[in-house]
């Protein structure tokens, strides 16, 4: 199976009006933040909607990185199935 590039996957993902979670290791573990554009056109409501779900992501990797890294793991073995 061919494996995709990178640059591939951006021409279906548009990334104006989002938010990025970033996550990046640390000494103790890891790091997430949130990144969103100031120019976004978002609605207050989208605003709303979006950062508090990526919000709850980070939460939810903070409070049970455990979990988490399970969710992943299932996560990206089932990527593997499909690709």
């Amino acid at each position: 199976m061919k494996k995709k590039k990178k640059k591939d996957l951006f021409k279906y993902v548009d990334l104006a009006d989002s938010i990025l979670v970033h996550i990046r290791p640390a000494e103790k573990g890891f790091c997430c933040a949130i990144i969103q554009d100031d120019e976004s056109k978002l609605t207050p409501e989208q605003n709303r909607l979006i950062n508090t779900i990526g919000r709850g992501m980070i939460e939810q990797a903070q409070n049970c990185p455990d979990e988490v890294f399970e969710a992943g793991r299932i996560g990206l073995a089932k990527d593997r199935r499909i690709n």
